[in-house]
């Protein structure tokens, strides 16, 4: 049987975090909260993307090995400044985003990932210890842009080759091709042999009961036929149901599909959001400051000063353009 892959995205939501520090009932409280982390483990949650790790601002270490992530937003980098320790171990990712204004970040893994080309200009300026196990790149380049960096391996990761709804559906297949086998092995038993009156040597299938001494019965070569054709309809009848089940098994796992892009479409939008508010809040912040300094510079008065000058400029202006044209009517 063919493996069955679903294909979905999952980003850091606040769903999955939530899980993560489950002491935290509401959303206020849990953003609260993860703005002050600085260690967090996200190891192993079949993550796509690091959307969303920006939430935790004040982020040190990040341990994301064993996901699948493919996604690495620049942003998401550029607004996490406090960033010392990343691991991105055994995951999908293809290019880096790029490191260089990532100053406090010194440990970095990035070992068994489809990585082909790796720009040492691109990682963190202040790189101490590094991971390449399994990349196909050169550390010459590396050793030369950080002399002094520490290159450390990585075991090769152990590889999983389903996940739980295709262990479901192996199984389920698994237990209706035993069950065939044995229907099987059923119909493939030797024939019984039963000698006639005649001492005519006549093949009767397994299951076929034998008739009752002295009772009427129809010759046996019929019964054979009939058999054949109620083993026939079985058959028919048992690939049919197997068919059923199968569109069930894609029916389910569409609608899981669904349900998890609805998912993430809802953890885009509370991202998005959050981003927003928090972004007004930084706006709102930066008048307000701009007002404190204006009051404690004195600037206040000065901009009314200047502007009142203006304004009598102005006046004694219009005045004399006044006087000038009445001396001209005259």
């Amino acid at each position: 049987m063919a493996s069955l892959h679903t294909s979905y995205a999952k980003p850091i939501s606040i769903k999955l975090l939530r899980s993560i520090f489950p002491q935290f009932t509401s959303t206020e409280q849990l953003i609260e909260h993860i703005q002050s982390v600085k260690n967090i483990d996200l190891s192993g949650n079949s993550l796509t993307s690091v959307d969303g790790l920006d939430m935790l601002s004040s982020l040190e270490i990040c341990q994301l090995q064993d996901n699948q992530i493919y996604d690495l937003p620049q942003i998401v980098f550029d607004l996490m400044q406090n960033l010392r320790v990343l691991n991105l171990y055994n995951n999908q990712i293809s290019t880096l985003p790029d490191f260089s204004r990532s100053h406090e970040l010194t440990e970095l893994n990035i070992a068994f990932n489809p990585i082909s080309q790796l720009d040492p200009n691109t990682l963190p300026p202040n790189l101490q210890v590094i991971s390449v196990s399994g990349l196909d790149v050169h550390t010459v380049s590396i050793q030369m842009r950080f002399p002094n960096i520490k290159f450390v391996n990585s075991p090769e990761p152990v590889k999983v080759v389903q996940n739980e709804i295709e262990q479901k559906i192996h199984l389920d297949a698994v237990e209706n091709t035993v069950k065939q086998k044995i229907e099987a092995e059923e119909l493939s038993k030797p024939p019984v042999r039963v000698q006639t009156t005649k001492a005519k040597t006549l093949l009767k299938p397994a299951g076929v009961k034998e008739p009752v001494k002295g009772a009427k019965s129809k010759p046996t070569t019929p019964q054979v036929l009939n058999r054949l054709k109620q083993t026939e309809k079985r058959d028919l009848k048992e690939v049919k149901e197997q068919k059923v089940l199968t569109e069930q098994k894609i029916n389910e796992t569409v609608n899981i599909q669904e349900k998890l892009n609805q998912k993430y479409q809802e953890a885009l939008n509370e991202i998005n959001e959050l981003r927003m508010d928090q972004f007004n809040q930084r706006i709102e912040q930066i008048i307000t400051e701009s007002k404190e300094r204006v009051l404690q510079n004195g600037w206040e008065g000065m901009v009314e000063e200047e502007m009142n000058q203006i304004e009598n400029a102005d006046e004694i202006e219009e005045m004399q353009e006044d006087e000038a044209e009445e001396e001209e009517n005259k």
